[in-house]
């Protein structure tokens, strides 16, 4: 059928995504594992998109799935088969995305995770983005939270290489530092890149 002509349940759509993870491990008799390989292959560099599928392995946990959307609907369906758990969540809204993207995170949080260092103790604080733009960094149990002015703290996803995720707002973020001079925290978000500075203040922490 045409796009938009799938219909089906989230149920189901959940079965779909856990038969494909145990379809790459050899364990499916339902589908070929030379054919789900290549369904969770990117097909041309530097893409996240396989046969029929969104791939993403920043957090270093592969996620696979897809994204929908339609006059009235949007949803997702995801899997983490390191986790062997998938979610599917449909809205009857064109307006859901930040419901879906806060779903997502959520997911990210308990099934994209693994044994990880804490982080530094020293990186927790304020930042100011350019003159005056506060910016929170504080610290839990081996998590780092966000905190922008006005805002409910964020807790950010740790990726490969010291690097991590506000998944609300698909933002990449670093700590940099020189000999002993204040951490730098830069900030990448669809191309941009912006640089807060850690004021002169105690490092904040979490109970």
């Amino acid at each position: 059928m045409a796009g938009a002509g799938l219909w089906s349940t989230p149920t189901d759509l959940v079965r779909l995504e856990l038969e494909l993870a145990r379809a790459a491990s050899g364990k499916s008799e339902l589908l070929d594992r030379d054919l789900v390989t290549q369904m969770l292959t990117p097909q041309l560099p530097d893409t996240p998109y396989g046969l029929g599928t969104e791939i993403n392995d920043s957090t270093g946990h592969r996620r696979f799935g897809h994204t929908g959307g339609s006059v009235g609907y949007n949803c997702f369906s995801f899997a983490w088969p390191d986790a062997g758990a998938a979610v599917a969540v449909m809205t009857n809204s064109d307006d859901a995305r930040e419901v879906l993207a806060s779903i997502l995170a959520a997911a990210e949080r308990r099934y994209a995770t693994g044994a990880r260092a804490a982080p530094p103790a020293d990186v927790t604080g304020r930042y100011l983005l350019g003159d005056d733009y506060p910016i929170d960094i504080a610290a839990a149990v081996r998590r780092l939270t966000f905190t922008a002015a006005g805002q409910p703290p964020a807790v950010l996803l740790p990726l490969p290489t010291g690097r991590y995720r506000h998944p609300g707002l698909n933002l990449e973020i670093t700590f940099q530092r020189t000999d002993d001079q204040p951490y730098t925290m830069e900030l990448r978000q669809e191309g941009t890149a912006q640089t807060a500075t850690q004021a002169a203040n105690p490092p904040t922490e979490l109970p």
